[in-house]
């Protein structure tokens, strides 16, 4: 799969991004790039590789989880351009 300037557009149009000329060639050259990457990857013979689940031998620290009260949620609520029923309200992103 290549990325050209249409594929680009619509990506940028969905993500509501807006770039420069010299951005808009650069980053074609790098999702192109990355791409290409990811297609040798695939190429990658892995059929006799057991897969891992962690790279290093280090464990998780796992704590209790103790409920406290928290007053700086207020203060981030009072920040807010507009909070309803514990969640903040935003303008319609997409159409």
């Amino acid at each position: 799969m290549k990325i050209d300037k249409d594929i680009f557009y619509r990506l940028a149009d969905m993500a509501k991004i807006e770039f420069s000329k010299n951005e808009e060639k650069q980053l074609i050259d790098d999702l192109n790039t990355a791409i290409e990457f990811i297609e040798t990857m695939n190429e990658a013979d892995t059929e006799n590789t057991e897969p891992f689940s962690f790279i290093s031998k280090a464990g998780n620290a796992l704590r209790e989880d103790i409920v406290t009260e928290n007053s700086a949620i207020n203060r981030l609520i009072a920040n807010a351009p507009d909070f309803s029923d514990g969640f903040y309200v935003v303008p319609k992103t997409l159409d």
